[in-house]
């Protein structure tokens, strides 16, 4: 993301990014990291510059997660088809 244009940074003024705030996010501008605050539960951080600044946002991404989500959703698919069966003989 770069801010940019007729309303561009002011150093020290908060920049509030239309995101929901997480810990695990990260920042830097013009690759200085800066610390990321809420502000009504978005994303905030003082502007460390004046004028354009290139603003890069970090999340991590939870690759490890990946498989357990698939193993989960053919668990899930496996404990239906199961159930569904079991209420067709009853009936």
């Amino acid at each position: 993301m770069t801010v940019f244009g007729p309303r561009a940074c002011i150093g020290g003024e908060p920049v509030v990014v239309r995101t929901n705030v997480h810990p695990a996010w990260s920042a830097d501008i013009n690759g200085q990291a800066v610390p990321l605050s809420s502000h009504d539960d978005q994303l905030s951080f003082a502007a460390p510059c004046t004028g354009d600044c290139r603003v890069a946002l970090h999340v991590p991404a939870h690759r490890a997660l990946i498989p357990l989500a698939g193993i989960t959703s053919i668990g899930a698919v496996l404990a239906l088809g199961v159930f569904d069966r079991r209420r067709q003989r009853k009936d």
